[in-house]
């Protein structure tokens, strides 16, 4: 019965990590690169299927972050 119940539980967490890295695969490619202007962003996300910030928040988050690494949502 144990091992029966820890094949289960393996075979939940295999899946779920899989998961948890396409999601973080996603958003490595869901981000602003250094130095890029908002509207080649937006374009760039649009194309490869993520949802860009809005120009304020985009904005925000690019002065704190110094322009690197800005975050869309998904």
């Amino acid at each position: 019965m144990d091992v029966k119940r820890n094949q289960r539980f393996t075979a939940l967490e295999e899946k779920n990590s899989q998961v948890d890295q396409k999601y973080y695969d996603m958003m490595k490619n869901c981000r602003a690169l250094s130095g890029e202007d908002y509207e080649v962003y937006v374009m760039r996300l649009i194309n490869i299927g993520c949802r860009p910030l809005g120009d304020i928040e985009w904005r925000v988050e690019s002065d704190d972050t110094g322009k690197n690494n800005v975050a869309a949502t998904l």
